[in-house]
């Protein structure tokens, strides 16, 4: 899932000339094609996200932290034994 979702509302992207390719034929929301592990971690993405903005650091300083933040989340959930008895 692209890092720039996290910063679009669903209408934005839904109407986004950029990602009609990659909208799903039957109108579901793209939360609803992601998997268990990338719904964790955009979650926790939110989160810090709106501890960055508390900070006042820009968007671009977010989207930096918040891309390696979801690369070390994503290999981390990824490589857990845990994760995947839940699957």
């Amino acid at each position: 899932m692209p890092i720039r979702l996290i910063f679009q509302t669903g209408h934005v992207w839904q109407n986004s000339t950029a990602m009609a390719h990659r909208k799903p034929k039957t109108g579901r929301k793209y939360k609803r094609r992601s998997t268990l592990e990338q719904l964790v971690v955009l979650s926790y993405l939110e989160s810090i996200n709106a501890v960055l903005i508390h900070q006042r650091l820009t968007k671009v300083q977010r989207l930096l932290q918040l891309n390696a933040i979801a690369i070390t989340q994503m290999k981390s959930l990824a490589q857990n034994a845990q994760v995947k008895k839940l699957k």
